[in-house]
């Protein structure tokens, strides 16, 4: 049987990811990296991280995603990890 991470392992992470796409990250990435929403959630509630929806067209018609980045207070909180 397969242990799951802390959540500090978790949220760790999450915070490597968010580091890795510095043009932000798609709530899709972190669901396929199997990061909890909880977790992004927390994130985004302490500062870690930053969410905006962007309307993203084409010719077949238009959709809304949210994008979250690292914040400087997330970066310092990534590197303090190590």
């Amino acid at each position: 049987m397969k242990r799951r991470g802390t959540n500090a392992d978790v949220r760790l992470r999450a915070l490597e990811l968010l580091a890795a796409h510095p043009n932000g990250c798609t709530e899709a990435l972190f669901a396929a990296d199997r990061i909890p929403a909880d977790v992004l959630i927390d994130l985004l509630r302490s500062g870690l991280a930053i969410a905006r929806r962007q309307r993203i067209e084409d010719e077949e018609g238009a959709i809304e995603v949210t994008r979250v980045w690292l914040t400087e207070s997330g970066e310092l909180a990534r590197v303090s990890e190590f």
